[in-house]
């Protein structure tokens, strides 16, 4: 009997330490952090991360039959990183296909077609004032294809 309690205290001892090495976790996330998607994007197909905010006054929209132009602008606080690999996550899953990727001064541009559209997205760190502390700044531009280049070119 004393070998069969000795067993038990050296198996229950074992299963505390393991409990207590691993913090109990299992199945910790592996890869790339994927941020939120926001509630109620400002495009219904143009997934945005959320608590990234619409900068209206450098914005604008038209929507015609046949026709769409989105140039917006949107400011948060989430790394370059964080927010390529969210648009990397969820534009397939708005039916965007990746077209190109470039990284250049570190300034990421994801370029993505769908039907007879074009979308890019450009995401880059800008000052915020004088003071503040630097932002990320997302350009997204949709454009139909009859008209020619991405939304965000040239700017």
């Amino acid at each position: 009997m004393n070998d069969r309690l000795g067993q038990t205290v050296v198996l229950m001892f074992g299963l505390a330490f393991g409990l207590a090495v691993t913090g109990g976790c299992t199945n910790k996330p592996t890869g790339p952090t994927i941020l939120d998607v926001a509630e109620h994007p400002y495009v219904s197909d143009l997934p945005l991360p959320k608590d990234f905010k619409l900068i209206e006054r450098q914005s604008a929209d038209k929507v015609t039959p046949g026709f769409r132009s989105v140039k917006h602008i949107y400011h948060g606080k989430a790394s370059l990183q964080a927010v390529k690999n969210f648009y990397q996550y969820h534009m397939p899953q708005a039916n965007w296909q990746l077209d190109e990727q470039t990284l250049n001064k570190g300034v990421y541009v994801l370029k993505y077609k769908k039907a007879q559209e074009r979308c890019e997205v450009r995401i880059e760190r800008m000052p915020s004032g004088l003071f503040g502390a630097a932002v990320t700044q997302i350009r997204a531009g949709i454009q139909s294809d009859n008209t020619g280049t991405p939304a965000t070119t040239g700017g």
